[in-house]
Parts: C-alpha cells; structure tokens; sequence
C-alpha cells in the first residue's frame, strides 16, 4: 500500500491477488510493484489479479499526514495501520507518534489535570503534584514533560499523580495522553 522513496512513504493502492501452492486464495499489497508481481507470477506459474483500494476521505486525509513526515520505511506496518484504521503506536518515542495531535487534537476528550501549586520554586527541592482521571479502559498513560523533555509510560490504574520539580524558570508544561483523552497543566518555576 505505501512505497518508500529513501525519506517518505507515497501510496500505491494496489492489492495482489492469487492462488498460492495449496490453492488457497491470497490476498497482498502488490509491492514493490505490479511488474513484479508479474514477473514472479510469470516465473512461478501462478496467475495474479490486482484490485485498485480506494481510501475513504477520512483514510486519504491520515494519508496525506503521513505523506508529509520522514519516516524509516521499517515503519511501513505502522504507517499502513494508521491510514486504514486511524491507529497510531502507543509510543511517544515513536516517529509516527508526532501525528496523534495533528490528527486527533479536534476529537481528543479531556482529562482534567489539577495543580496543587501553579509556582513552585526553582531550587529542585520545592514539587507540586499533579492528578488527574483516566479512563479505566485505557492501559497505559503517557506524560510528556516539556523541560527537560522526559517521557514517562504509566500503567493506569484509572487515576495519574505526577510529581514535578525544576530548577529551571519559566512555564513547564505536562502533558498526559491515554488513547484519544488527553490534558495539559502548566506549571511555572520561579526564582526565590
């Protein structure tokens, strides 16, 4: 379905279809091309059929988002998977994780973080706790912390605690992801 051109992935909405050894019906991405399918075929003596897939507007719209990113093609699986059924890897690490805001920021559904302080001190000693709910039917959390930017995986329990300290001024931003829900607290450090 997705070709890979040394930087991105382009589409190639052809499926193989065929009869393999057992007689068994067969159905593949017909990459890297037709023309090889057909020469295999050829070769092998089998006959191949292509179908052309069309995407629905909602798989051609992820597609054009996943069209525009650099991306290894060994993320082939996880690219195809997202265009056809909008599903991104849980990873934030991950090269096509960049895409889940772009996507699904207009669909995500809140998750309400509370501060108990909006400042806290820049001495590495003074922390503010942040909580919040999470969906129970979600596995893991995700939170991103912004300065510096570690990432932290949390199985969910159903509630998030994040405790924060820096010794860095200026506004630091936690972010939780959980499927599609999602919530932002935004603390500052100040000097004393």
């Amino acid at each position: 379905m997705l070709q890979h051109d040394g930087r991105r992935f382009k589409l190639y909405p052809w499926k193989a279809k065929y009869k393999n050894t057992h007689g068994q019906q067969k159905e593949k991405w017909a990459l890297p091309s037709k023309e090889w399918w057909e020469s295999t075929a050829s070769k092998h003596g089998f006959e191949v059929e292509f179908e052309e897939i069309e995407l629905s507007e909602e798989q051609q719209r992820r597609y054009e988002l996943i069209r525009q990113i650099n991306a290894p093609e060994s993320f082939r699986t996880d690219a195809i998977d997202f265009i056809l059924d909008g599903k991104l890897p849980e990873r934030l690490s991950h090269p096509l994780w960049q895409l889940k805001a772009d996507v699904s920021i207009e669909d995500m559904k809140p998750i309400d973080l509370t501060v108990d302080k909006k400042e806290i001190k820049t001495d590495g000693k003074d922390t503010a706790t942040i909580t919040g709910e999470v969906p129970e039917h979600i596995e893991r959390a995700y939170v991103l912390v912004n300065s510096p930017p570690p990432v932290h995986e949390v199985v969910n329990d159903g509630e998030i605690e994040i405790e924060f300290t820096t010794e860095d001024e200026g506004y630091h931003v936690i972010e939780v992801t959980a499927g599609n829900h999602r919530g932002l607290a935004v603390i500052k450090g100040v000097s004393e």
